[in-house]
C-alpha cells in the first residue's frame, strides 16, 4: 500500500522534515549521497534526512499480538501528559404503565477515567565511514536503521499494551487493576484427558461474562480466548473419537477467536492463565490500546564522524472500558 507523509501522520507516525518516502530513485541517491562524503562538515546525506522508509510503517501497523485483540488508537500526540476517556453505560427499567404515574426511568451513566502519557525513546547512529562503506554495497543503511529502531519501538508498545508501565498510572489488559479476580482451575490443560475437560473451564469463564454484563453477552457475541501457546496446542488434542476441545468450543460459540499471546505463560511458571473476553459492548469496544506518537523521528544531528536521531513514541497502556466483559483463570 503506497503512503503519503499525511496518511502517515494520522497514524501517528512521522519524521522531522520528511517530504516523502523512499522510492527506489531515493535509495539511488542515498548511495550516491554517502558515497560522496568524505568529511562530516559537508552536511548530512539528502536521503537520510528527506525521506522515511515505508517499512517502517508495515513494521509498526503490523498486527502484534496485543492488537488482535483490540484496536490501537491514537489520542492526542506527545505534548498530552494525560487524555481522558468517556465510557457511557445504559441503564434503566420499566414498571407496568399507568395513567397517573412515571414509573421507573431510562438514563445513563457516564465516566471518565484519565491515563496518563508515557513518553519513550531509542537512538539510531550513522557512522560516516559506516554509511559510505554500507553505499558501495548499495544498502540504504537509514532506512534499515529506521526498521531497527521501528521493531524496537514496536516491541515495547506491545509489552506496554498488555502490562502498562510500572510506577505510573498506565495499565496493561493483563494487570488493569479494575479486572474481575481471576478463578483458578481445578487442573491444568496439560494433564486433561477429556476435551470436556478444557471445555468446561472455557464454560465457566463463558458463565462468568453472562452473569457480569446480566446478559449482554451471550454464545452469540464476538468472543476472544486468549491463551498461551502451551494452552493454545491443548484446545487442538483430540480425543480417540478425534473430538478436540476447540471444536466443542466452536460448535457451541458462533463468533469465538483464538488469540496465543506467550504473555499468558509467565516465565518460570509452569501453568498458564486464560482469559476470555466480548470485543464490544452493545457496539461500544471494551478496551482499546491508546498511544499519543507511535513513531515520531527527530531531526538528524550531525556529530564529528557520524549523525545522530531519536525515534520517540509513547503510550496509555490498554483502556479498559467495561471490566466486566473480561474473565479470567489461572492454572491451566
Amino acid at each position: 500500500m503506497a503512503y503519503t507523509i499525511k496518511d502517515a501522520a494520522q497514524k501517528g507516525i512521522s519524521m522531522d522534515g520528511a517530504i516523502g518516502f523512499l522510492t527506489e530513485d531515493a535509495r539511488r541517491r542515498l548511495a550516491m549521497d554517502a558515497a560522496l562524503v568524505t568529511s562530516p562538515n559537508v552536511g548530512v546525506p539528502a536521503a537520510i534526512s528527506a525521506f522515511l522508509d515505508p517499512k517502517t510503517i508495515e513494521i509498526l501497523l503490523a498486527p502484534r499480538n496485543a492488537s488482535l485483540i483490540f484496536k490501537e488508537v491514537k489520542k492526542g500526540d506527545w505534548a498530552n501528559s494525560h487524555a481522558m476517556f468517556k465510557t457511557l453505560e445504559l441503564t434503566g427499567g420499566t414498571t407496568p404503565y399507568s395513567d397517573h404515574g412515571k414509573g421507573a426511568s431510562a438514563d445513563v451513566n457516564i465516566n471518565f477515567p484519565t491515563r496518563e502519557q508515557y513518553v519513550f525513546q531509542t537512538n539510531i547512529e550513522y557512522g560516516l565511514r559506516e554509511q559510505a562503506v554500507t553505499a558501495l554495497a548499495m544498502i540504504d543503511l537509514a532506512s534499515q536503521k529506521q526498521r531497527s529502531a521501528a521493531t524496537t519501538i514496536a516491541i515495547d508498545a506491545n509489552k506496554f499494551n498488555l502490562f502498562g508501565v510500572e510506577g505510573r498510572e498506565i495499565y496493561g489488559l493483563l494487570n488493569d487493576p479494575n479486572l474481575p479476580p481471576a478463578d483458578v482451575a481445578a487442573a491444568s490443560w496439560a494433564a486433561a484427558t477429556d476435551p470436556l475437560d478444557i471445555y468446561n473451564d472455557v464454560l465457566e469463564m463463558y458463565a462468568q461474562l453472562e452473569n457480569q454484563s446480566n446478559g449482554l453477552i451471550d454464545s452469540n457475541s464476538e468472543l476472544i480466548l486468549v491463551v498461551s501457546p502451551d494452552c493454545n496446542v491443548w484446545l487442538k488434542k483430540p480425543n480417540e473419537h478425534g473430538i478436540t476441545p476447540f471444536k466443542l468450543i466452536e460448535d457451541n460459540f458462533a463468533d469465538l477467536k483464538v488469540v496465543v499471546l506467550p504473555e499468558m505463560r509467565p516465565a518460570g511458571q509452569e501453568t498458564s492463565a486464560v482469559m476470555l473476553l466480548a470485543k464490544t459492548i452493545l457496539g461500544e469496544p471494551v478496551a482499546e490500546f491508546a498511544f499519543g506518537e507511535k513513531y515520531r523521528a527527530l531531526q538528524l544531528i550531525p556529530q564529528v564522524s557520524y549523525w545522530e536521531q531519536k525515534v520517540v513514541a509513547s503510550t496509555y497502556g490498554c483502556i479498559l472500558y467495561r471490566p466486566f466483559a473480561v474473565a479470567l483463570k489461572t492454572g491451566v
